[in-house]
């Protein structure tokens, strides 16, 4: 019988767009794509793909596979269902993968199948990271540190259930290991308070989780110190004779010694139970945990390997955003405006991939449209730590919240085709090492301190460039016998002029008449005759100029 997880296989290839994808469990199982959901798909496809995040990346041999998803009882035709919720998994994640292309992201090697995934990727990997470095700064003493890290920890959490929307069958034994961690993290955080003095936070955290667990002894130890310490002595001893009722009741049995060693101590006012009036030094918080501690979101769409030309812009942009070392130094809102097709979004992509290094705190990115500010706002804080449960309602809230997070960071926000001033005016960080690239149609004349750069259409030898780029290796003559060439382009050469001048410096237009010249080469190429008239652009470069009226 084959192993079940196939442990010592070579590293998955890297993935170029891997960065873009990011995953859950400690909620609803689902995959996500620039900050958007996928579609989650069936609940036996939830299952497959929690079976392979819970796996880490490594490549899992069919037959476990087959018993994650269906148990011991799996139907005769398993093999043929796991290849389908594979291929339908595929596609959700890979859109943009050709019919016949490598798959980037789920890797099938034999009879295994494996994800690619990025540490910070998975919400588990991120919640199980920021644990261990809370327990660490606690074992070192610096508590308010700790306690920064279990509260980033118990952020990935986006629900009461992990694995929600996988069968029950499936997810118990995971889902109830999850559970344990996610408790044990709560209560440390608890304790982590106490320590600091929070007694009225610890309280309020923990005393939701009693109900559900009636005999935890160490919670209703904590739940009941946090309470005498924040003044509520009746309600903390209350809460013993409670538990001390459903113990004997329910089980038969008294409290363990501690629990009733504290019962004693609170009902004589014991001194040593009181918080101390001054945290010892070593307990003090004297620094925030370091910045890249906290979510570092990495949300940068794939950069453009054929991007070509544009060099002054590219210059220009890069002076803008790349900021002084001096802390005093401002950062720039830039708004990159211009017509439909000019390559705005793509020219802000590539010059972020460049100065991203001098954004250590994170990379933000967004696609407007037309979205409400306060459900891009919900989402960037969620992406910066916040609980979704924490975030508040309302735009004015998330702003204010926004700009508290971002305050001591240095971050940058992309916001791709912007609508108006007004959707912009709250989503824009406040701090000086903040930078934000802005891309819109219209010039946004009205916004507060934006730096513009208006884009116009490609030279012409910017554009000759990009043509032949473009075509991938089409031959020339190819492009010459274009159905949409005029008489004096008698030369393949001139044909390229010709071309490159009736796309007007559009790069859309001229990355659609390239891959036109390239589909022609290719069917010259099988059919071995001259090209033919093609109904693709009947009336050549001014249906390609049509064409791109609705894009960015």
């Amino acid at each position: 019988m084959a192993p079940s997880i196939s442990t010592d296989l070579p590293p998955l290839p890297p993935a170029y767009d891997s960065a873009l994808v990011r995953y859950r469990l400690l909620g609803q199982v689902r995959a996500e794509r620039a900050g958007e959901p996928l579609p989650p798909g069936t609940p036996k496809q939830q299952a497959l793909l929690a079976a392979l995040l819970l796996r880490g990346g490594e490549q899992v041999e069919r037959t476990e596979l087959v018993r994650a998803v269906w148990g011991e009882h799996a139907p005769d035709s398993a093999a043929g269902l796991l290849a389908t919720y594979t291929a339908r998994l595929r596609k959700a994640l890979e859109p943009d993968r050709a019919r016949r292309a490598a798959p980037r992201l789920l890797i099938t090697r034999g009879t295994t199948y494996g994800l690619h995934l990025r540490r910070d990727a998975l919400d588990l990997w991120r919640f199980e990271d920021a644990l261990s470095e809370a327990r660490r700064e606690r074992r070192a003493g610096r508590v308010g540190a700790a306690r920064t890290c279990y509260e980033q920890a118990l952020a990935q959490w986006r629900g009461e259930q992990a694995l929600s929307g996988v069968p029950e069958r499936c997810a118990a034994d995971a889902r109830h290991r999850l559970a344990g961690l996610r408790l044990d993290a709560r209560l440390e955080h608890a304790e982590a308070l106490l320590d600091l003095g929070e007694h009225a936070e610890a309280a309020e955290r923990i005393a939701p989780l009693v109900p559900g667990r009636p005999y935890d002894e160490r919670l209703q130890a904590l739940l009941m110190l946090a309470l005498y310490r924040s003044g509520r002595t009746p309600e903390a001893l209350a809460l013993f004779r409670g538990v001390r009722r459903a113990l004997v009741h329910d089980l038969g049995v008294e409290p363990r010694p501690g629990l009733r060693r504290l019962h004693e101590r609170i009902l004589h006012a014991d001194p040593s139970l009181a918080a101390p009036r001054q945290p010892p030094r070593s307990l003090t918080p004297a620094r925030p945990a370091p910045a890249h501690r906290l979510p570092v979101p990495a949300q940068l769409p794939r950069d453009s390997a054929d991007f070509t030309g544009r060099e002054e812009e590219v210059r220009q942009l890069r002076e803008l955003l790349r900021r002084p070392d001096s802390p005093a130094a401002v950062c720039p809102t830039v708004v990159i405006s211009g017509a439909a097709g000019l390559g705005k979004s793509t020219l802000a992509v590539h010059v972020a991939h460049q100065v991203r290094d001098r954004f250590p705190d994170g990379q933000l990115y967004a696609v407007l449209g037309g979205r409400a500010p306060a459900d891009v706002l919900g989402r960037f804080l969620e992406d910066l730590g916040v609980a979704p449960h924490e975030v508040p309602d309302g735009l004015e809230r998330r702003a204010v919240r926004f700009r508290t997070l971002t305050a001591e960071r240095r971050l940058l926000v992309l916001l791709d085709d912007a609508q108006s001033t007004d959707q912009l005016r709250e989503l824009l960080p406040a701090a000086p090492g903040c930078a934000v690239l802005v891309t819109s149609r219209a010039p946004l004349r009205d916004l507060p301190g934006r730096v513009p750069l208006r884009l116009g259409p490609l030279d012409a030898a910017q554009s000759l460039r990009l043509l032949r780029r473009f075509a991938s290796g089409a031959p020339l003559a190819s492009v010459a016998a274009l159905p949409y060439r005029s008489a004096a382009t008698a030369t393949a050469a001139s044909a390229l002029h010709s071309l490159a001048d009736g796309c007007a410096g559009h790069p859309l237009a001229l990355r659609l008449a390239a891959a036109r010249a390239a589909d022609e080469a290719a069917r010259v190429g099988d059919i071995g005759g001259p090209p033919a008239s093609h109904p693709g652009f009947p009336d050549g470069p001014r249906t390609a100029r049509t064409r791109i009226a609705s894009a960015g």
